[in-house]
């Protein structure tokens, strides 16, 4: 099992273990959202010339909540194990397992503008039904897909891009008898 893994899972099962998850959960998310979209926070913590007892001091003021001693002792427990390099992969991690234990699909939905939401919705009611679960969009932005959009949900892959309905395009007409197109004129 990945280091990654076994961490997510041994938070995750000590969120619930303490009736914790749901908070837990919130505070995971804003510190993906918020502390480490800008990755000083996560310098600081990852830099072996500051020492232990400074990083605790910092995460101590941070975690000022005495509802937040379970997530700061993770994150001290990862600091003394050398383990929190894998911070991001842990919390990715972890939303798999929350995601599962409560029955929501996480689908990735890359497009090169941003969907409308009746085409969002209509994704949604499908994927709902088809993997009988609720469904959670992450949503990315790619311009080089030119058009249309890719679903990336669980192993399932629906590639609906203009640039690959191109390719397919491209690959068809190399693939095939040169004879075929000889009554076309240019």
């Amino acid at each position: 099992m990945v280091v990654s893994k076994i961490y997510a899972k041994a938070l995750f099962e000590l969120s619930v273990e303490e009736n914790k998850l749901e908070e837990i959960f919130s505070r995971v998310i804003f510190f993906v959202e918020n502390i480490f979209k800008e990755s000083e926070f996560e310098n600081f913590l990852l830099n072996p010339s500051i020492n232990f007892k400074e990083k605790k001091n910092v995460l101590g003021k941070i975690f000022t909540d005495d509802n937040d001693n379970l997530l700061s002792n993770f994150f001290l427990l990862l600091i003394q194990k050398d383990r929190f390099k894998y911070i991001r992969d842990i919390f990715n991690d972890f939303f798999d397992e929350y995601y599962k234990y409560k029955n929501i699909l996480r689908v990735q939905i890359v497009s090169a503008s941003i969907l409308p939401q009746n085409i969002i919705d209509d994704i949604k009611k499908v994927l709902e039904k088809k993997f009988n679960a609720s469904v959670v969009f992450e949503t990315l932005i790619d311009k080089s897909i030119i058009g249309g959009f890719i679903i990336k949900a669980n192993e399932t892959l629906i590639d609906a891009s203009i640039k690959f309905s191109l390719e397919n395009f491209k690959n068809y007409l190399l693939d095939s008898d040169l004879e075929e197109w000889s009554g076309l004129s240019v």
